[in-house]
Parts: C-alpha cells; sequence; structure tokens
C-alpha cells in the first residue's frame, strides 16, 4: 500500500519535496494547499498533482496519511492549527514558530505529537557519516561553527528580518544541539547584530566546548568543524566532509546521489517521515526539540 502524502505550500521548499516525492515508488501525492495560485498552477503543469481550495476540502476529499507543511514562518502557526484538527502526521519545515514566544503557543496545540521538526541538515550524508565517526570518538569536542547572514538579501518582510536568527540562523545553531552531550552548563555571548557579530560559546557538562559566531551583514561561508584528540573533521560546505588525523593524512567523503539530485537531507529526510506513517523506528524530532532549538536561538542572541 502507498503512504499517501499532500503538500500545504506552493513556493520553494515545495517544488523541492516534489521531486522527492514523486520519485519514491511507495508514496502518492494527493492533493496541494497554496497562496500563490500562480505557482500552484506552474507545479500542476509540471507534476499533475491536484489542487485544492482548503486545508479541510483536501483531508476530506482525499484523506491523506502524512501531510508536509512548507509554507511561510510568519503562516507557519496559523496553517498548523488548522493541519492539527485531523488525523494525519505532519512533517513542518523549520522553524517551527516565528520566533521562541510563537515556538511555546505552538507546543501546546492539540495533537502536538503527529508533528515532525523538518531539519535536513540532519540527514545530510556528510553530517550522519560524522555523527557515526563521533560515536567512535570519546574524546571532548571542541566544536565550531560559522553563520553568516544577511537578511535583507533574502526577504524584504520586516518581521521576518526582525525573527531572522530564527527563520535562518536555525540551520547552523541546530548543530549545537546534535553534537553536544549532556546539558548545556553555560552560555556565554558577546557582541551583537548591530556590531555585526555574534560570538557564543557554550560548555556542555560532557565537557563539549561550542564556539558559534555569526557574521551579520557582511560576507562568510557556512562551515562547521569538529576537533577531537585524534581528528579534525571539517564542512565545507556542510554537505562534504573532509577529515584529518593527527598525521594530517586527509580523508574526502564523497557525496552521494540522493544529495545531488535533490535538495540534500531531503530524500533521507522523506524516508523518514515513511517510517513515521508506518508506525516504524525513525530519527525525525518532534514539537519538543524544535521549542528546544528556539530557546537555545533566544539564548544565543539576547532576543
Amino acid at each position: 500500500m502507498k503512504n499517501k502524502i499532500a503538500i500545504i505550500g506552493a513556493g520553494y521548499m515545495a517544488s523541492e519535496y516534489l521531486k522527492v516525492l514523486i520519485d519514491k515508488k511507495n508514496i502518492e501525492v494527493v492533493g496541494i494547499v497554496g497562496k500563490s495560485r500562480k505557482n500552484l498552477r506552474k507545479i500542476q503543469k509540471i507534476k499533475k498533482i491536484k489542487i485544492f481550495k482548503s486545508i479541510k476540502e483536501l483531508y476530506k476529499i482525499t484523506k491523506p496519511h502524512g501531510v508536509i507543511c512548507a509554507v511561510n514562518e510568519i503562516f507557519t502557526k496559523k496553517v498548523l492549527k488548522d493541519l492539527t484538527r485531523f488525523k494525519w502526521k505532519i512533517l513542518c519545515e523549520k522553524p517551527i514558530g516565528i520566533n521562541y514566544s510563537e515556538a511555546i503557543k505552538i507546543n501546546n496545540f492539540k495533537n502536538k505529537k503527529n508533528i515532525y521538526l523538518a531539519l535536513n541538515r540532519d540527514f545530510f550524508s556528510s553530517t550522519l557519516v560524522l555523527k557515526k565517526l563521533l560515536v567512535k570518538d570519546n574524546n571532548p569536542r571542541i566544536v565550531e561553527i560559522l553563520d553568516q547572514e544577511v537578511p535583507k538579501l533574502s526577504t524584504s518582510n520586516k518581521i521576518r528580518i526582525k525573527n531572522w536568527m530564527y527563520c535562518n540562523s536555525i540551520h547552523l545553531v541546530n548543530y549545537i544541539k546534535l553534537l553536544g552531550r549532556g546539558k548545556i552548563k553555560k552560555i556565554t555571548n558577546f557582541g551583537s547584530i548591530k556590531k555585526n557579530m555574534i560570538f557564543s560559546k557554550i560548555i556542555f557538562s560532557s565537557g563539549d566546548i561550542f564556539f558559534y559566531r555569526a557574521l551579520w551583514d557582511r560576507p562568510g561561508p557556512w562551515s562547521l568543524t569538529v576537533s577531537t584528540k585524534k581528528n579534525f573533521y571539517i564542512l565545507k560546505p556542510l554537505e562534504d566532509l573532509k577529515i584529518l588525523n593527527i598525521k594530517k593524512k586527509e580523508t574526502i567523503f564523497s557525496r552521494p546521489i540522493v544529495d545531488s539530485k535533490y535538495k540534500p537531507g531531503l530524500y533521507i529526510m522523506i524516508s523518514n517521515f515513511i517510517n513515521a506513517l508506518n508506525n516504524k523506528s525513525h530519527q525525525l524530532k518532534q514539537i519538543k526539540d524544535n521549542t528546544q532549538l528556539m530557546k537555545l536561538i533566544k539564548d544565543i542572541y539576547n532576543v
């Protein structure tokens, strides 16, 4: 039996999800609801997917097992409120809420256990290999994360610009929660967005230390490095993994086809969502994880 999945949203991410969904043999895309009629017609012309006027109509007619919420962060709360009225599982694009305050409200929604957080970088092949290799290394980790944001180049919406640390820095801050062991003991912050730089030192109970730097309104690449006593791991760009050992011998992991043909991480993440739909083991995070992540962003940025 095929898993019936629907899409809410008609923007860039919706089309990226559709590339994966349509290629997967065990999925039937039963419909889409979106705000932009122009985008919907474009998607329908290419993918031949049925368009519905409302979430209620979509659910009533097609009864999907799962739905992917890929809407602008400004509308996430409103759309999720409608989605949680029905009996399906939801994969929601990050962040779930425009800021921490809104994330708390969403965390109190009915049927919140059916909401999964779409963190595709958790499912980059580079990230998965890094996590697997680090399991074998018990030494304390020194992790450096370089973020870079120029919000006005990405959006003209004042609400999104004001909350851009939640909307986009979540991609990099998530690695702190993903790779840090134990509980966060202390966060020390330096700088500010007004000074064009956020610099935070995060110490975990395990002894792991994270240095998070975010350059604002100035150029710089996204990157992540992990130092242990045995190896130095480099994700630059994040989709690629390179390792230097103590003898300076270099190992490079090739990017697999699923992270080249599709937006990186989406194919494996969708596979995990299918497992969730069938009550099988999966690695997706849930709504409580989103709230914790949004709180960490709030603490780092002092907002």
